[in-house]
């Protein structure tokens, strides 16, 4: 009776120490790497039309924005020291949507005071684009036509770096396992106690 009493006891205090040591596992916080979350625009009418972003796969218009010189040549005076590209995203409109067309994105980690360029690559070049406002993760701009846009940033703000899915969080798998094993050593020690009493 006493060996059982102490096992159960072992086991107990095992579970215990085992979930003291065990911390939420969260989400990874977005970097300044894929912040362009979306985007949305209208037409003359006032109609919502549909923006889509996707990822760039012409090779030549991300290996242009590689080079730094590059880089400051096209911004140009608007440059600031440590800008980069923050993300790249091939956007589009339906066909027939009357150009120019201006679309807000909700890009993560941009608040008002953030230097932002745009860029638009023609198909033989990035072009500066007009910037109409930045917000709180918000960034709006007015383009003649569409293909990949990149963007340019001199800072993430981190407060405004809300990702799109909430943190996960729960027990590792090990904990549970040992919890469910004392579980087991309870319900038969319960049970061989009730044996040596009949």
């Amino acid at each position: 009776m006493k060996c059982i009493k102490r096992m159960a006891a072992f086991c107990m205090a095992a579970v215990l120490a085992l979930s003291m040591s065990v911390g939420a596992f969260a989400a990874e916080s977005p970097s300044a790497e894929g912040i362009v979350i979306s985007g949305k625009t209208a037409d003359a009418d006032g109609n919502e039309v549909q923006v889509t972003l996707e990822e760039v796969t012409d090779t030549n218009a991300k290996a242009k924005l590689d080079d730094a010189n590059y880089l400051k040549e096209i911004i140009g005076d608007d440059y600031i020291d440590g800008m980069k590209v923050a993300d790249m995203k091939d956007v589009s409109v339906p066909e027939g949507t009357p150009m120019p067309v201006t679309i807000e994105f909700e890009v993560n980690g941009v608040n008002k005071n953030t230097k932002v360029i745009v860029l638009h690559y023609n198909g033989t070049e990035w072009e500066k684009v007009k910037v109409d406002a930045v917000d709180y993760r918000s960034v709006t701009a007015t383009f003649e036509s569409l293909s990949p846009v990149a963007f340019i940033l001199d800072k993430v703000d981190a407060t405004a770096n809300v990702g799109t899915t909430s943190p996960k969080t729960g027990m590792s798998p090990i904990v549970m396992m040992a919890a469910f094993g004392a579980v087991v050593c309870m319900a038969g020690a319960v049970v061989l106690t009730k044996k040596e009493r009949a």
